[in-house]
C-alpha cells in the first residue's frame, strides 16, 4: 500500500485531473497553479493528462516484410506496448504471432527490458488457458516477442451487445484459471480486459499479454510514478491501481469482473467521457446494478460479479474461488435446463442450488454496502460434515500440530518422528527436514504453499523457536530463537508471532529480521495465538488476562478471561474486541471470516464445537455476534484442537483427540532425578489421580471415576484390580489425603459428581469403616497432609482474593487455630503441598513469564522464602519430595504437561511427559498421571 500522503496525492491528483479534463492543453498549467501549491502534484498531472492525449506510434512493418526468418502476414492487434502481427515461421513451417515495440517506447530507452520481461513471465504460466511464448527475436533496432497464434475473436468483438449468460461463464471459467495460476506463480497481470482475451471457434479461451505482469515476489508495485501506476488499460483498472495503491492479485480480480459486466449487460459500468472521469468513477462511484442493465441472469452471478468489482481488494474472491462459483453456476444452469428440456418437471437438483447460494454468499462478503445487508440477513449456516481421518497414529506417536496448505494440495502434520508431507489427492506421504531436539505445536503456511514457519520448543531445554520448512529438500532455517506461534502475512512478506513468555506481539520480515513490537500486554496478560486480517494491515488475537471472578476449582483457567481483539498496525491500536469469546484456535478466510473452536465454557479444558464470526477485512473490526456452526460428530466424546483451513474455506482440518488419565509406578532414583522399570497400575478407562501412598510403600490411594461418579480406591502395585475406599452412591469423594499416623484418610465430599458442591470433609478408616465427617467450623477450602510420619494437616482458605490463610487441621477434630497467612495468589486445585516435617507450605506461581515457588513457614520465627527457578515458566502444580529434597514440579506446554524435579538452589532435571507425582514414603517409588492422548488429523468439509 502506497504511504498514506501518497494515497493522499493521488486522491487529489484525480481530483485535479477530473477539473481539468476541459481545459485546452495550453492553458492546464496555469489554471492548475491557482488551484494546487504543490508541484509535485501539478507535475503528475499533467503528465497524466498528457499520456492521456499522446499518439502512438506504429512500427514499420508491412505485410510481407521480414523479421529474421519470420514473413509478416497482417496486422492483427494493438497494445500499450507494441502491435501484434501474424507471421510465418519460414524454418519450422507454422503461423505464430509477433508482438513488435512501438516506436515511442523505444524512443524512450525502454526497448529491450519490458519486452523480455513479457517473455519471461508468459513462459513461465504453463497452463492451457495462457498463449505460449516461443522466442524473443531481436533483429537490428527491433525487438518482438513470438508467440502462439490463437485463430479467433478477442472478446471486445462480443462487448457490444448482452452476450449469453451460458456462453459467457464457459469463457469465465477458463478465465479464472488462467488466473489462478498465474496468481499462484506469483504472477500479477495487470491489463485484463476484453483485446486481451482471444475465444477461439471451438470455444477454448487464451489469456494472452503479459506484457505489464509483474512477479509479485520481484516487484513491490508500491512505486507511485506515472510508469508503475498508469501501467494497464484505464477503463479496466482497479481503484487501487486508479489511486496509486500497491497492486495484488485482487486486481486482476477486478478488471475481470468489469469485463464480465460489460460482456453480460452490454454496455461498461463505468461509461466516463473521458478516461480521466471513467478513473474517477472506478475509484469513487458504485456501478450501476447488473441485475438492472441485465435482468434475468442467475442471482448468484449477480453477487459474485459484485464481489469482484468491490473497492476493498479484501472484499473480493481469488481467482479460484471465482472459478469454483462460476462453475457452480453453470452446474445449476446445466441442471435447469436438463429438467426443462427432458421433460422432467420440478427445480433443479438441491445440491446444485445449495452449492450456487453458499457461493453467492461467500463471495458476497464485504463486497461495498453488499457486505452489511448479507449479515443483517444472515446467510443459511454451512453444514458440517466429518469426511475422514487423515491420520491414524497411535497415542505414543501422536499428532501435535497439522496445518492444511491453503490451496488445499497438503497437510502438514507433526509428530515424536518430525513433521511429514501428504499429498491429499494421492495420500503420498513423505518426511521433511525438521530440527533436532524440537517439539512443533504450530505450523502455518506461507501464501506460495511451498514453505511453512514451524513454532515449537526444544524438549531438553524448553526454548521456544520458530523455524522456517520447506517441502523440497532445502534444510530447515531458524527465523526467531524464543518466540512462539509465528504466521506468515497474506503477502508472505512479514511474520507475527508471540515473545517466548507470550505477553507480547512482534513482527518481522518473513525471514525473522528486522523485528518491531507491535504489542505489550498488560501485567499478566498473554497472547495465546495471533492471526493476520486478509489485508496484511491488522491482526487479530486472543487476549488471556487474570481476572478477580473466580470461575471455580474445576476450572482450568479460574482467574482468568479472555477476549477476541483486532489490532491496527498502522495506528497501533485495539480497533476491536469481544470480551468473554474463549478461543482454542482459529482460522482467517480471505473474505473476513473467522472459524474457531471454541471452548465449552469459560475457564474449561477443552473445545469440542465450530463457530464463526464475521470482521472487516480491512480494519479487522469484529461484526456482530458469534455464529454456532455445530461439531464435527453429535457424539463425538473427545475434544478438537488446532483448527486451520484452505483460502474457499470449503475444507478444515483439526486434531481430533481422546485422552485418558492413568496411573502409572516407577521405580525412582534420586542421583540424578531418574524413573525406571515403569508399569501401568490402573487399567480402565477413566480419568485417574493418585494423592498418596499407604505407610508400607506397596498401595497407592487415589481417587477415580472409573464407576461414573468420583470415589476412592487404593491398588497395590502388584496387582490389576484396586480396592474401593469409600464409594457412595449419587455423591463425589476426591482429593484423598493419608492423615499423620496411616490409620486414616481424610476425602472431600459432595453431591452429585465433581462438577457439583463439594464441601464436606470426611475421615475413613484405610482398612474399612464407616465415613465419619470431620467439624470444619467455616468453609472447607482445601487440605493437605505431608508425608512424613512427623507431619501434619492443615487446610487453607482464601480471604476475597487477599490472603491465604493455613489452619491446623486435626483429623478427629478438625479445623484448629490460624498458623500462617500469605498474600493470595492465582491457584490451580492441587497445586500446592505441605513439607515432610510440617515446617512449610510450598505456593507454586502460574505464570508465562517466570517459575517461582512460595514457601511459606508453619512454625513461629521462621521467613517466608521464595525459589527462582530459571529457564522454565507455566508450573501447573508440585509435590514435596519425602526427603524434602525437592519438589516433583510438573509444567504446562503447549502440547502437554512436563514434569521436572526441582531443588531449592533452583536447578532442575526433566522427568519426562507425566504429572501428578506422589512418592512413596520409602522414597524409592512414586506413582504419577501419565496423561494418555491419541491425537490424530482430520478433515471437515463445509457444506
Amino acid at each position: 500500500m502506497a504511504a498514506p500522503n501518497q494515497e493522499h496525492n493521488w486522491q487529489r491528483i484525480l481530483e485535479l485531473a477530473h477539473e481539468v479534463a476541459e481545459v485546452p492543453s495550453e492553458q492546464r498549467e496555469s489554471f492548475l497553479r491557482t488551484r494546487c501549491d504543490n508541484p509535485v502534484i501539478v507535475s503528475s498531472v499533467l503528465d497524466l493528462a498528457q499520456k492521456f492525449h499522446a499518439p502512438a506510434a506504429a512500427p514499420a512493418m508491412q505485410p510481407g516484410s521480414r523479421l529474421g526468418r519470420f514473413t509478416i502476414l497482417a496486422r492483427i492487434g494493438q497494445g500499450g506496448m507494441g502491435q501484434v502481427f501474424s507471421a510465418v515461421d519460414d524454418v519450422l513451417n507454422r503461423t505464430v504471432a509477433i508482438k513488435v515495440l512501438t516506436e515511442d517506447q523505444a524512443q524512450a530507452g525502454q526497448r529491450a527490458e519490458p519486452m523480455i520481461r513479457e517473455a519471461r513471465t508468459a513462459s513461465s504460466l504453463n497452463h492451457p488457458n495462457i498463449v505460449t511464448i516461443h522466442e524473443v527475436v531481436h533483429t537490428g533496432q527491433t525487438v518482438a516477442i513470438v508467440m502462439e497464434f490463437v485463430p479467433g475473436d478477442s472478446l471486445r468483438v462480443l462487448a457490444a451487445k448482452p452476450m449469453n449468460a451460458a456462453a459467457c461463464l464457459k469463457a469465465a471459467r477458463q478465465i479464472a484459471a488462467a488466473l489462478e495460476a498465474a496468481h499462484n506463480a506469483g504472477v500479477i497481470h495487470r491489463d485484463i480486459k476484453p483485446e486481451n482475451v482471444i475465444l477461439r471457434p471451438d470455444g477454448h479461451v487464451k489469456v494472452l499479454d503479459f506484457g505489464l505482469a509483474r512477479t509479485v515476489s520481484g516487484d513491490p508495485l508500491h512505486s507511485v510514478s506515472s510508469a508503475g501506476l498508469w501501467a494497464g488499460t484505464f477503463r479496466y483498472m482497479s481503484p487501487e491501481q486508479c489511486d496509486g495503491s500497491g497492486l495484488t492479485p485482487a486486481s486482476d480480480v477486478h478488471s475481470f469482473g468489469t469485463v464480465l459486466y460489460e460482456l453480460l449487460a452490454g454496455q461498461h459500468p463505468f461509461p466516463g467521457t473521458s478516461p480521466i472521469r471513467t478513473m474517477w468513477s472506478i475509484v469513487n462511484d458504485k456501478p450501476p446494478a447488473l441485475r438492472d442493465r441485465a435482468p434475468g441472469l442467475p442471482p448468484a452471478l449477480y453477487g459474485l460479479i459484485e464481489a469482484m468489482m468491490a473497492k476493498a481488494p479484501a472484499a473480493r474472491p481469488a481467482a479460484g474461488a471465482v472459478g469454483a462459483a462460476v462453475e457452480s453456476i453453470l452446474e445449476d444452469l446445466r441442471g435447469s435446463t436438463s429438467s426443462s428440456g427432458s421433460g422432467v418437471k420440478g427445480p433443479a437438483p438441491r445440491r446444485r442450488l445449495w452449492k450456487a447460494a453458499i457461493w453467492a454468499a461467500s463471495v458476497l462478503g464485504l463486497a461495498g454496502l453488499g457486505g452489511v445487508a448479507y449479515w443483517k440477513t444472515r446467510p443459511r449456516t454451512p453444514e458440517i460434515e466429518l469426511a475422514d481421518a487423515l491420520t491414524k497414529l497411535l497415542p505414543s506417536n501422536r499428532a501435535t500440530a497439522a496445518a492444511i496448505s491453503g490451496d488445499g494440495r497438503f497437510l502438514a502434520f507433526a509428530n515424536s518422528q518430525g513433521i511429514s508431507l501428504r499429498m491429499l489427492e494421492s495420500g503420498d506421504t513423505q518426511p521433511l527436514q525438521v530440527p533436532a531436539d524440537f517439539v512443533v505445536d504450530h505450523i502455518a503456511w506461507y501464501p506460495d504453499h511451498a514453505r511453512m514457519a514451524v513454532s515449537g520448543f526444544s524438549a531438553t531445554r524448553n526454548q521456544p523457536a520458530i523455524w522456517q520448512v520447506s517441502i523440497t529438500d532445502t534444510p530447515p532455517r531458524l527465523l526467531r530463537q524464543g518466540a512462539r506461534g509465528g504466521v506468515p502475512s497474506p503477502d508472505g512478506n512479514e511474520l507475527a508471532f508471540a515473545s517466548e513468555d507470550s505477553s507480547e506481539i512482534w513482527v518481522s520480515r518473513a525471514d525473522g529480521q528486522q523485528t518491531e513490537k507491535a504489542l505489550q500486554g498488560g501485567a499478566g496478560d498473554t497472547f495465546p495465538f495471533v492471526l493476520w486480517c486478509p489485508t496484511g494491515r491488522c491482526i487479530l488475537f486472543q487476549r488471556r488476562s487474570p481476572s478477580t471472578r473466580d470461575l471455580g476449582s474445576g476450572s482450568f483457567d479460574r482467574y482468568f478471561q479472555r477476549s477476541l481483539e483486532s489490532f491496527d498496525l498502522r495506528t497501533r491500536r485495539v480497533v476491536s474486541k469481544m470480551p468473554e469469546l474463549w478461543i482454542e484456535s482459529a482460522a482467517m478466510l480471505p473474505d473476513g471470516r473467522l472459524r474457531f473452536l471454541r471452548y465449552s465454557s469459560p475457564g474449561a479444558y477443552y473445545a469440542k464445537e465450530l463457530w464463526e464470526i464475521r470482521t472487516l477485512p480491512e480494519s479487522g473490526i469484529i461484526q456482530g455476534e458469534p455464529l454456532h456452526l455445530g461439531g464435527p460428530e453429535r457424539e463425538y466424546g473427545g475434544y478438537l484442537a488446532g483448527l486451520t483451513s484452505t483460502d474457499s474455506g470449503e475444507v478444515a482440518t483439526m486434531l481430533q483427540a481422546t485422552d485418558e488419565h492413568a496411573i502409572y509406578t516407577a521405580d525412582f532414583d534420586p542421583s540424578p532425578p531418574r524413573l525406571t522399570h515403569i508399569q501401568r497400575l490402573t487399567l480402565d478407562r477413566g480419568r485417574s489421580f493418585p494423592h498418596a501412598w499407604t505407610p508400607d510403600s506397596l498401595q497407592v490411594i487415589f481417587d477415580s471415576e472409573r464407576n461414573t461418579s468420583w470415589d476412592v480406591f487404593r491398588q497395590r502395585v502388584d496387582s490389576a484390580e484396586p480396592e474401593a475406599v469409600v464409594a457412595e452412591a449419587r455423591r463425589a469423594e476426591v482429593l484423598p489425603q493419608l492423615a499423620p499416623g496411616g490409620r486414616n484418610v481424610l476425602y472431600a465430599t459432595g453431591s452429585g459428581n465433581s462438577s457439583g458442591k463439594i464441601d464436606r470433609m470426611m475421615r475413613v478408616p484405610l482398612n474399612g469403616g464407616l465415613p465419619v465427617e470431620v467439624p470444619l467450623n467455616g468453609s472447607l477450602g482445601e487440605f493437605r497432609c505431608s508425608s512424613g510420619p512427623a507431619g501434619r494437616c492443615v487446610l487453607r482458605r482464601a480471604e476475597e482474593q487477599k490472603s491465604y490463610l493455613f489452619y491446623e487441621l486435626d483429623p478427629e477434630r478438625g479445623v484448629g487455630r490460624e498458623i500462617a497467612r500469605t498474600a493470595w495468589m492465582p491457584g490451580i486445585l492441587g497445586d500446592w503441598d505441605v513439607s515432610p516435617d510440617g515446617r512449610w507450605v510450598a505456593l507454586p506461581n502460574h505464570d508465562a513469564k517466570s517459575a517461582r515457588i512460595r514457601l511459606v513457614a508453619l512454625t513461629p520465627g521462621e521467613a517466608e522464602r521464595e525459589v527462582v527457578l530459571p529457564n522454565i515458566a507455566d508450573l501447573k502444580g508440585l509435590t514435596w519430595a519425602v526427603d524434602g529434597s525437592g519438589w516433583f514440579l510438573s509444567l504446562t506446554t503447549t502440547v502437554g504437561v512436563r514434569t521436572v524435579f526441582a531443588y531449592p538452589n533452583g536447578r532442575v532435571a526433566p522427568l519426562g511427559n507425566l504429572q501428578a507425582v506422589v512418592q512413596a514414603p520409602n522414597g524409592r517409588k512414586v506413582a504419577f498421571v501419565d496423561h494418555i492422548v491419541a491425537a490424530n488429523v482430520w478433515k471437515v468439509r463445509f457444506r
